[in-house]
């Protein structure tokens, strides 16, 4: 499953008593270095009244730096302080149940462990029960998430990425990609687990959901965030409706939306001069065919991949991009291999001036056993 991790925007500079060593703190992270940060906040740490009113805030984001800084074992630090000596008295943006989250997370990074594991999902269930938002327990439920998928431990998976989209929902538009892709990620979890109808049918509908949302949003970046989601959705509900044919015939596909077009042309317009349609073309027949990366986790699964190729010059794809795959994403490499043979072509005979030449082909690829 390709990764998807939420962006760092919402980090919050403390506003904490005046000292060289915060300052440097501050300066690192607003420039996004986050090893700089956790280095000076383990030099600042010692030298700081633990009983000043914001010790919290300030406990809590040396742990998230050092967290993001990949050093959990300076975040354990911090955040055993916050669990272990809980301050007498912290400012209303500081939520205990979020230092429990990072406290968890910490000795999860540390060592990944049945008992660690299981303090993180309990520490992030209590956090989704709690209506606010922070994006320090997204990113733990992401790590727990990513960790479980690629061990195969279903139930685990979807567990997390449970408590991570609850904890999205709080967030609103802005993050609709990430509640999304863990959407998906709990759906394709439990249908991993246990096949199912119903499981098929939920991320079909989910596809359609994630659809709509693209088409409707306005805002450039996160029509492109959301579409890269549909995609990948798109991939999971196809594979899941071909895995659940294949084992009963009586199963029959949720319909698909007819809107499929409307995507790729939503988020990839043909420049020019909207008076004029757009020029329609197509990939040459070739006898070149990517192969299915096959892999133990996923062995006997048929695969499916969108692919978006850039024209070229000369009748060539100058550049492939994978849009969204299913039950991984190991396609780019099989592609690769054949892009160089492939050619494309006009659908019929309608040529510039008389159309605007898109800038892309998307191509879907269903994959079965031995292509």
């Amino acid at each position: 499953m390709r990764r998807f991790l939420i962006g760092l925007g919402a980090f919050q500079l403390l506003a904490a008593p005046a000292s060289a060593d915060i300052a440097a703190f501050n300066a690192a992270v607003k420039a996004g270095d986050y090893r700089a940060a956790s280095v000076a906040a383990a030099q600042t740490w010692p030298t700081l009244d633990k009983t000043i009113p914001n010790i919290a805030i300030v406990a809590r984001e040396f742990a998230w730096a050092s967290m993001l800084a990949g050093d959990p074992r300076s975040a354990q630090v911090y955040s055993s302080f916050l669990v272990n000596t809980p301050p007498a008295t912290a400012p209303k943006e500081y939520l205990p149940v979020v230092g429990k989250v990072l406290d968890a997370w910490a000795d999860f990074a540390v060592s990944s462990t049945r008992e660690t594991r299981a303090a993180l999902n309990g520490a992030l269930m209590d956090r989704a029960a709690i209506a606010a938002t922070d994006l320090i327990s997204v990113r733990a439920a992401q790590a727990l998430f990513y960790d479980n998928w690629d061990k195969g431990r279903w139930k685990e998976a979807a567990a997390a990425g449970w408590s991570a989209t609850a904890i999205l929902k709080n967030y609103g538009k802005g993050l609709a990609d990430a509640a999304y892709s863990l959407e998906m990620g709990t759906l394709a979890a439990r249908f991993a687990d246990l096949p199912s109808g119903q499981l098929a049918i939920d991320l079909r509908q989910l596809s359609e959901r994630s659809l709509a949302d693209t088409l409707a949003t306005a805002e450039p970046q996160l029509r492109e965030r959301l579409a890269h989601v549909f995609f990948n959705i798109n991939a999971w509900a196809t594979v899941a409706e071909r895995m659940m044919a294949q084992q009963d015939r009586r199963f029959q596909p949720a319909l698909k939306s007819d809107n499929l077009r409307r995507a790729y042309k939503l988020i990839s317009p043909a420049p020019g001069d909207t008076a004029l349609p757009e020029c329609s073309v197509t990939r040459e027949a070739s006898n070149k065919q990517p192969k299915y990366p096959t892999g133990p986790t996923f062995s006997g699964w048929p695969g499916f991949a969108t692919y978006r190729l850039t024209l070229g010059g000369n009748s060539r794809f100058s550049e492939i991009r994978l849009m969204g795959a299913a039950p991984h994403s190991d396609f780019a490499q099989s592609i690769d291999k054949v892009i160089e043979d492939w050619r494309w072509t006009f659908r019929d005979a309608v040529r510039p001036p008389q159309c605007r030449m898109p800038e892309y082909l998307f191509v879907d690829f269903e994959f079965r056993l031995g292509n």
